[in-house]
């Protein structure tokens, strides 16, 4: 994945969310894609997590847009690698999260991690010397 594509996936990604477009927003994701956040259970999806599959993750996210109708992402970095990426930004209530997409040939994302910090400046932890 060049830094192009990583940048362009990613803003095409945010801009989706943003306009609060569904349609769009899940094309980003494979039929058999696996989604783990903290949020799963927390908007009472699935208790564990972690939903699998773009029906089970559309309506997640279509609920998720409901409890958020002010959703706006900015995005802050793109991290890329060989088969994925992460995406950096500000999400909802002040957190700032990160979600790291795997992703197949055609693009499509088919694994992600979100993680959330409730900072809305990135900023050094201390590190322990010695």
């Amino acid at each position: 994945m060049t830094e192009a594509e990583a940048r362009s996936f990613a803003v095409d990604w945010v801009d989706a969310w943003n306009a609060h477009d569904l349609n769009r927003i899940v094309s980003h994701y494979s039929s058999d894609v696996i989604f783990s956040s903290p949020f799963v259970a927390a908007l009472g999806a699935e208790t564990a997590g972690c939903i699998q599959g773009r029906e089970a993750l559309q309506e997640y996210f279509s609920t998720a847009l409901e409890a958020f109708p002010t959703l706006a992402f900015r995005l802050r970095s793109v991290f890329r690698g060989v088969e994925a990426l992460t995406l950096l930004y500000d999400s909802v209530n002040g957190l700032v999260a990160a979600e790291t997409m795997l992703l197949d040939h055609a693009g499509q994302v088919t694994r992600v991690w979100a993680q959330y910090d409730d900072n809305r400046e990135t900023r050094p932890l201390p590190v322990k010397e010695g």
